[in-house]
């Protein structure tokens, strides 16, 4: 609990972003990746791989939406085809940070808030990706979305829960991901890599996505994301995950 108040206290990061508790997620998502090194070794190797296999020789820039701690991300697989190396996410941890700085200018930190909703309503937000935001997809040789595409919704349903009507919720965060796949069809090239579905104790899969519909995976696998010591109810938690590529039309 000290070293993840310290992180809270030191890592760079926004009103909005503390209040929506994306800082809050990135550092849990750095302890739980640690605990469970070996139970997501396979799903972090299999992400760096099927992107890595997708790499033209050689391009001037490579997005990587959803970076993170680059826990999924070889970025020195990315740098060695790329001049330049743009990560987006709304918080970018300190040890990112300081990796971008020793690159003179090859990696480029941006925060943003990647669900692109508009404003906290479920009622009336949309989803309107900055101009930013479209430039960069646009402009970019390749856009690699990582493990992001389930992560968009978490904050704005946790925030609206008990204060709107579930219909109306869910109706939001719908939008939120068709919004996603959107924004990827705007770049040139786009690798789509999320977890889909998920299942408790080797249960029925249940979707993460809400019924929205995937290009035809060109690889699957399974992520052991919880084993059952690390769960608080103590139930073992595994994700589909799918990838697949997505091209310009």
């Amino acid at each position: 609990m000290i070293l993840e108040a310290l992180e809270w206290c030191l890592t760079p990061a926004t009103g909005s972003a503390r209040r929506r508790g994306f800082l809050s997620e990135q550092i849990a998502i750095r302890h739980r990746a640690r605990r469970c090194r070996l139970a997501w070794r396979e799903h972090l190797h299999r992400t760096k791989a099927f992107v890595a296999a997708r790499l033209p020789e050689h391009g001037r820039e490579v997005v990587v939406l959803g970076s993170g701690h680059l826990h999924d991300v070889d970025a020195e697989a990315l740098m060695a085809r790329f001049d330049r190396l743009v990560l987006v996410d709304a918080v970018h941890p300190l040890e990112v940070r300081f990796r971008a700085a020793l690159s003179r200018g090859r990696i480029v930190c941006i925060a943003r808030d990647l669900s692109g909703f508009d404003r906290d309503d479920p009622l009336t937000g949309r989803v309107v990706h900055a101009p930013e935001t479209l430039d960069l997809v646009r402009g970019a040789d390749l856009v690699v979305s990582v493990n992001l595409l389930s992560q968009l919704v978490i904050s704005p349903v946790r925030r609206w829960a008990g204060r709107y009507d579930d219909a109306d919720v869910l109706k939001a965060a719908r939008r939120i991901l068709d919004g996603h796949p959107a924004l990827l069809g705007e770049a040139r090239r786009a690798l789509l890599i999320t977890d889909a579905e998920h299942r408790f104790d080797g249960g029925p899969w249940e979707d993460l996505l809400l019924g929205l519909p995937l290009p035809e995976a060109e690889e699957s696998w399974l992520w052991q994301l919880a084993p059952s010591k690390e769960a608080e109810d103590g139930r073992k938690e595994e994700r589909r995950v799918r990838a697949c590529t997505i091209e310009k039309r």
